[in-house]
């Protein structure tokens, strides 16, 4: 997991944390609530993608995982996840954050339909708000066929 930025708001603070390039994932069957790993999501342990591009002709998904950090007893803030190509955004959709465990963490894991892209390059760009604050945050994405 990579520490990718900070909202701040009142006696609130929220890290925002994603993952790179998740390749898969995986059940695991004892996992623990308090297990440290940061590859580790509840019951879900997380494959990273090293690099490789999604390939219309074998991939069905853009999968992508992101971790909220939320002060405990707070709402979960608001989210959206808006594709850019050519520096423009493409799409945008609104994402729903379940609510924060007792320590104020939010794991969010999701997909992307990979026939929704084009062949070519994208940004998927996260954008979290904390009131009037908001973290934005990028990640390349590669299509090929």
């Amino acid at each position: 997991m990579v520490r990718i930025g900070h909202v701040r708001g009142g006696a609130r603070q929220d890290v925002l944390q994603q993952r790179h390039g998740l390749g898969r994932t995986e059940h695991v069957a004892d996992a623990r609530p308090d297990d440290a790993n940061p590859l580790l999501a509840g019951d879900v342990l997380l494959y990273p993608r090293l690099g490789e591009p999604y390939r219309k002709s074998a991939d069905k998904a853009v999968p992508f995982f992101v971790r909220v950090k939320v002060a405990a007893g707070t709402p979960a803030p608001g989210a959206s996840l808006v594709l850019v190509k050519n520096g423009q955004p493409a799409a945008s959709v609104p994402l729903e954050f379940a609510a924060p465990n007792a320590l104020g963490v939010i794991d969010h894991l999701a997909q992307l339909p990979l026939d929704a892209f084009a062949v070519g390059d994208f940004v998927l760009r996260l954008v979290v708000q904390d009131g009037g604050e908001s973290v934005t945050r990028e990640t390349p994405v590669r299509v090929v066929q």
